[in-house]
């Protein structure tokens, strides 16, 4: 089955080969569909409205393909399937589609495999009869940096939805310190993180840190229902305030992890050096037992569980 090599995908392999030959423009026409590009700096989506010409999966799935690969002369956005990398087969296992990307695919920077899949996923599922979509390279399953299996990808596997026309998203990679287990620790976990262009990163880091991840050995280090009130940077210092639900904090985790969890995983973006956490109670009483929360933090890495 996986020896179907459909007729597109040389016409593709010419298309990117010489593209600069044959440029195409996507005419926006707003039917609620959309095709997902780069932004022009590569950092980001472009969501442009496109109308389908084809009418059944298989053949709108090669479509797409095409558009996505296909050179474009608007200054404002340029196809995610470029400079080598091709989608040399694909099959259907039942609502999920199976991409065969050449070994080009593992040339790319981990940002741009990210923006890649974000796009060609959010693009592809939107066919009907299409739910998910699974990467290989080669005849080998997509895998993460820790030699996990990536597996079907939906569009909720995004963080933040790029479903607004025209609006631009962002990718960033990211440090999070997760807590240990035991409540005792920290734990460094990097991920590549997509959002919205309109949330700020250190919103964005910061509900990272209050789910829960799927990986095991580490939990959020934020009690369970706190609410973030604010996020406020000035001058390299980032203003957090949180509602009281941050001092319920559960009887395996201590105090330190809670607070240098949020700290240190802000202050690793750049343009942030301190953390003043701010606890807002009805008595305006800032207390854990007897230990002080609000205050003014730099980064301390020495809870940081090391292997």
């Amino acid at each position: 089955m996986r020896k179907r090599i459909l007729a597109f995908c040389l016409a593709l392999t010419l298309i990117l080969s010489f593209g600069a030959c044959d440029k195409k423009t996507v005419t926006p026409v707003s039917d609620g569909f959309v095709v997902y590009f780069f932004n022009n700096d590569g950092l980001g989506l472009q969501a442009v409205p496109y109308k389908l010409k084809e009418k059944n999966k298989t053949s709108q799935t090669e479509e797409l393909l095409e558009l996505l690969s296909k050179s474009t002369v608007d200054v404002d956005y340029r196809n995610p399937i470029s400079d080598g990398l091709l989608v040399e087969n694909y099959q259907f296992s039942e609502d999920t589609l199976v991409l065969y990307f050449n070994k080009e695919y593992e040339s790319l920077s981990e940002m741009n495999q990210a923006l890649l899949r974000a796009a060609v996923v959010k693009t592809l599922v939107q066919v009907e009869g299409i739910s998910a979509v699974e990467f290989y390279v080669g005849d080998e399953p997509l895998k993460d940096e820790e030699e996990r299996l990536v597996g079907p990808m939906t569009g909720d596997s995004f963080l933040f939805d790029y479903g607004r026309a025209q609006s631009q998203d962002e990718t960033a990679k990211v440090k999070l310190y997760y807590a240990t287990e035991d409540g005792n620790y920290l734990s460094e976990i990097s991920r590549i993180v997509h959002y919205s262009s309109n949330v700020p990163l250190e919103q964005v880091v910061l509900n990272y840190l209050s789910d829960n991840p799927k990986q095991e050995g580490i939990k959020s280090p934020i009690p369970e229902g706190t609410k973030v009130l604010s996020v406020v940077i000035n001058e390299g210092t980032c203003y957090v305030t949180l509602d009281s639900g941050f001092l319920n904090l559960p009887e395996w985790e201590s105090r330190e992890v809670a607070i240098y969890s949020i700290v240190n995983t802000l202050c690793e973006l750049e343009n942030i050096s301190k953390v003043q956490l701010i606890v807002s109670t009805e008595k305006d009483v800032s207390l854990v037992g007897k230990d002080e929360v609000s205050g003014t933090y730099s980064p301390d890495y020495e809870l940081v569980e090391t292997e």
